[in-house]
């Protein structure tokens, strides 16, 4: 048996061997995209804490956050051991100037 043609309006049909993911679709409100389940309100109010954060920041260097990535870092702890860290990377671009009419 051969598997229908793709194209036209035809819908597409999922390899063999993949399974269709549906946490990659967009979520109508914005948040949680990848997440189907609802999140703690202690992450909702981590993540306005955090938005509050980087608009200060925006405003304080005139700038705009273009990326911010979590990375682990592995640190040492007093007695000189191994220890995993949480850091943040903060990527910001300059905003563009914006030029007034000229008459």
């Amino acid at each position: 048996m051969t598997a229908p043609k793709q194209g036209g309006n035809a819908p597409l049909q999922a390899r063999p061997g993949h399974h269709e993911r549906n946490d990659d679709m967009a979520n109508p409100n914005g948040m949680n995209i990848r997440n189907k389940h609802k999140e703690p309100p202690e992450v909702d109010e981590a993540e306005r804490k955090i938005g509050g954060l980087l608009e200060e920041l925006e405003d304080s260097t005139d700038t705009e956050v273009k990326d911010v990535d979590l990375e682990e870092v592995v640190d040492t702890d007093a007695n000189g051991g191994p220890v995993v860290k949480k850091s943040v990377d903060i990527q910001v671009e300059n905003r563009p100037v914006k030029k007034g009419w000229t008459r």
